[in-house]
């Protein structure tokens, strides 16, 4: 009967989408993410609750939790599980408890509400034999219309009794340690050998980004752009192009800009969690005589070759401000006409950067690490990336610290590590009333 959220879910941990009206039911529908039934799950009975570690980059109210395969003899069929709200405060990074005694299998097919809970009947608590086998967990986004955008670093179990030696997240502890000291080591590497001018880091921010979608002709494409460089949404075909519209994430005009006019071009770390082929860059403000009215910049197209994080270099060569408005492709190149290369002026002052979701239909979610400019020459000591590696140096030795104390107070169980995840989780949208 016509539910439209969308969702997708990386083995990164990365649940975003958008939580629509079922037109028939004038109310939201749901999507999810669900680990595959007949995983191998740690026993948890003798803990006293999950404990999620996520960051949310929307506003959204609607985060559900659920597990196991227990429902009451009265449920709605193809329901399951108990549930639980998952309430999560901000942006910034948080570990969200949630006591076994929230969650219930008596909750609302239609609305995922709970009907009645733990505390009200005990008889819809998790149950013991439910605990030492959770047969599948799921994050939900229900209930509440909006985007989703969130990060799920980790789950485990706290407040666990017994000896959980072997399966405590102290070792987790370790591991991380030592990823993090080969991050700096590699870090440290990258931006020893080569001469760059760092644009934007988005471990510290300094530009403002906002999301701009297509208005232009009825376009529905939708996508957000959040401070810590997430790019998420979906390029829609426009109905009345029959061709894909656009999605783009562009900084204020009128920021101060490092002059990158000595510079080869420009390095985007990336990471990329699907299969899209429509990346664009755009910079600058200059426009040939007759390009399209609201058009301008130099642009290019981004290639991420795949879900690792990865530096993709965009020599400034690529670049031209000759550029078809409907589809974003190159008219002329700058290696066809040097008139349409981005010209010194330009590279001294940048104007502004976009990146693009443009050209191709489909589901962007992208991971912006960090902008500099490559193959610099001249004396670029107070800005080359030599002193971001001191600050990340510094950043992942806090973080070392702060995973170590968290760890060591707590006696818990790791359930799923989304830097090294053990379990097939797939999303899943309300394809019941006609979902799509």
């Amino acid at each position: 009967m016509g539910g439209q959220s969308t969702g997708s879910f990386s083995k990164k941990g990365r649940f975003v989408g958008h939580v629509a009206i079922v037109p028939s039911l004038q109310a939201p529908g749901f999507i999810k993410a669900e680990t595959s039934a007949g995983e191998t799950w740690p026993d948890v009975s003798s803990c006293t609750g999950l404990e999620w570690n996520v960051s949310s980059h929307t506003e959204y109210s609607g985060f559900r939790v659920s597990f196991g395969k227990n429902r009451p003899p009265d449920a709605f069929p193809f329901t399951y599980g108990y549930k639980a709200n998952l309430k999560i405060p901000s942006e910034e990074e948080e570990a969200v408890r949630m006591p076994f005694t929230d969650f219930t299998d008596k909750w609302d097919a239609a609305t995922g509400d709970a009907v009645v809970t733990c505390q009200e009947d005990a008889q819809y608590c998790p149950d013991e034999e439910t605990l030492r086998d959770l047969f599948s967990i799921a994050i939900w986004g229900e209930g509440s219309e909006g985007n989703v955008d969130l990060d799920i670093h980790s789950i485990q179990a706290y407040g666990c009794s017994g000896n959980n030696d072997e399966t405590t997240t102290d070792y987790n502890a370790n591991e991380q340690e030592e990823e993090d000291s080969i991050r700096i080591s590699s870090v440290k590497e990258e931006t020893s050998s080569n001469n760059e001018i760092l644009i934007e880091d988005f471990a510290n921010p300094t530009n403002e980004w906002k999301a701009l979608n297509d208005p232009v002709m009825g376009g529905q494409s939708t996508g957000s752009f959040s401070k810590k460089g997430r790019f998420v949404g979906h390029v829609a075909i426009v109905p009345s192009l029959q061709a894909p519209g656009f999605i783009k994430a562009e900084t204020s005009a009128g920021e101060t800009w490092p002059d990158v006019s000595s510079c080869t071009g420009l390095e985007w770390n990336v990471s990329s969690h699907t299969e899209y082929s429509g990346f664009r860059v755009s910079f600058g403000k200059n426009r040939p005589p007759d390009a399209f009215p609201f058009t301008y910049g130099y642009k290019a197209n981004l290639k991420i070759p795949s879900e690792e994080e990865e530096a993709v270099r965009m020599p400034f060569t690529d670049f031209t401000d000759k550029w078809d408005a409907a589809t974003g492709d190159a008219v002329v190149t700058c290696q066809e006409d040097a008139q349409y290369c981005p010209d010194e002026e330009t590279l001294r002052d940048l104007f502004s950067i976009a990146i693009w979701g443009e050209g191709s239909e489909g589901n962007v979610d992208l991971d912006i690490h960090s902008i500099q400019a490559y193959g610099c020459s001249g004396n670029n000591d107070e800005t080359t990336t030599d002193y971001n590696a001191n600050e990340q140096e510094e950043e992942d030795s806090i973080r070392i610290s702060s995973v170590k104390e968290e760890t060591s107070s707590n006696n818990e169980i790791l359930i799923e590590d989304f830097a090294n995840p053990t379990n097939e989780w797939k999303a899943l949208n309300d394809p019941v009333m006609g979902g799509q």
